[in-house]
């Protein structure tokens, strides 16, 4: 048995047939759409003119907190950001159903989670501080306590190669 080199690449799987290279491009039909265009064009333009719009609720009650500053909030932003971008996919579904996917999986988990009392909104019912100690704008939060990760313990599980993936930019 021959081993693959690379095993995370496999063997590449065709889904559409390829076109002989002598065929007639009048043939192949119209070219394919551009991607539409997005409802919002950020994230700070979809809060602004749409979430904090149509998501109506009292903010500052004993079971509710919203941040007007929401942008100063790390966790806020990365969890509003998935909420746009969901916003977009699911709002051009074809079967009627994307918008109210987007409430019931999406928007409604997120929002609770985000205007929760104990959220990250959480210090938020009088205002912000200037920061931390050190200069951060996480308003007195530490973070989550956090050990290195012990290489050996993944080992067993095989979930820690040697081979780093290369991160975004």
């Amino acid at each position: 048995m021959i081993e693959d080199p690379d095993p995370m690449m496999g063997e590449e799987i065709e889904f559409r047939p390829r076109r002989p290279e002598s065929a007639d491009t009048e043939e192949a039909g119209p070219a394919p759409a551009a991607p539409p265009k997005p409802a919002f064009t950020n994230l700070v333009d979809f809060v602004q003119n749409r979430l904090v719009i149509i998501y109506r609720r009292v903010p500052d009650s004993s079971t509710r907190r919203w941040c007007p500053e929401w942008w100063r909030h790390d966790e806020a932003v990365l969890r509003l950001f998935a909420l746009w971008r969901a916003y977009e996919a699911l709002r051009r579904d074809d079967n009627g159903l994307g918008l109210s996917n987007w409430w019931l999986q999406h928007a409604d988990p997120h929002m609770r989670v985000l205007m929760s009392v104990d959220g990250p909104f959480e210090l938020c019912k009088k205002g912000h501080k200037d920061g931390d100690d050190d200069g951060n704008p996480h308003y007195g939060i530490a973070p989550l306590p956090h050990v290195e990760a012990d290489r050996e313990a993944f080992a067993a599980l095989g979930a820690w190669t040697d081979n780093e993936i290369d991160r975004a930019a």
